[in-house]
């Protein structure tokens, strides 16, 4: 997605990619850059899709983030962080008036309530941020 565009790309990997809820996410953050960016921080968030109103777009919604470093010149480097996932499940509201459509989102793994990612941000002063590609997880709410 972001490749070396601009000289810069930042990463997630994570330790492992299933979970239950209240346990620690952990993992490592990695920042290419070919030069010193000013950056007002470092954070990841936990993240997961929202329906859109005809319930075919996923729209990123966090569920919870921390920021791992603050303002700083940011050069390459690693960066470990974790983040704890909370006990309940974040509440999704359903639009429209389709109650199967509801459903069916409800219980797909790929687009729906089960597809929790985390995603690493680089945020600048005056620019979008630099983000990570999503680092795809499982969080068993349900069992």
């Amino acid at each position: 997605m972001f490749g070396l565009f601009g000289g810069k790309k930042l990463s997630v990997k994570l330790d492992k990619t299933e979970f239950k809820p209240g346990e620690e996410i952990s993992g490592i953050i990695k920042l290419e850059t070919k030069s010193p960016l000013p950056a007002d921080r470092l954070r990841v968030a936990l993240s997961y899709n929202a329906p859109d109103k005809t319930y075919t777009t996923p729209i990123e919604t966090e569920f919870v983030s921390t920021e791992i470093q603050g303002s700083s010149e940011f050069v390459s480097g690693e960066f470990h962080f974790s983040i704890s996932i909370p006990a309940i499940a974040p509440e999704i509201e359903y639009p429209g008036d389709d109650p199967q459509m509801a459903d069916a989102w409800k219980n797909d793994d790929v687009l729906g309530a089960n597809s929790f990612f985390v995603l690493a941000f680089l945020e600048f002063p005056k620019d979008k941020p630099l983000k990570s590609k999503y680092a795809d997880i499982k969080i068993h709410y349900n069992e």
